[in-house]
This record gives C-alpha cells, sequence and structure tokens, in this order.
C-alpha cells in the first residue's frame, strides 16, 4: 500500500521476478526500520521492568545477533512488524 504494490502479480515460479516499476526499496525500508528498532526497543523494555543494565544491554544484544530476526528484516519480508 505505501509502496505502491498491489499484491496482483500471481509467483507462479519460485524466483520469479517483480513487475517493472515496483519500488523494492520502499518494499524493504519498512521491515529494515522495524528490524532496527527492535534492540533498542527491547532494551528499554527489558530496563522498564526492572532488570539492570548489563541484562537489558544482554537482551538486546541477543536480538541483534538472532540469525531469524536478521533474515525477517533485511530481506523483503512482512513478519518483522510482527515483532513490534
Amino acid at each position: 500500500w505505501a509502496s505502491g504494490f498491489r499484491g496482483t502479480q500471481p509467483f507462479q515460479k519460485i524466483g520469479e521476478a517483480y513487475r517493472v516499476g515496483t519500488n523494492l526499496f520502499a518494499l524493504r525500508a519498512l521491515p529494515a526500520a522495524f528490524g532496527a528498532a527492535l534492540p533498542p526497543l527491547l532494551f528499554s523494555l527489558a530496563r522498564q521492568l526492572g532488570c539492570s543494565s548489563a541484562s537489558s544491554l544482554l537482551v538486546g544484544c541477543l536480538v541483534l545477533l538472532d540469525g531469524a530476526t536478521l533474515v525477517e528484516s533485511r530481506l523483503l519480508l512482512t513478519d518483522s512488524s510482527l515483532f513490534l
């Protein structure tokens, strides 16, 4: 919606290219922004829940280094917004 993607392409074959004119940067910007915001937000949440600075930093670093979160937020996948 925000990037102009209509979702009408059938993707009959795996790896099929997007239609000409699809703004891939806009499709990747929102998941990347959510993925970049996730470690500081979880650090802040851990601090609000009463964790020490060291354990809050550990929470942020674990999310930062999590492979699934990296894949979800850096590729053209929409599930990273569900983490927030």
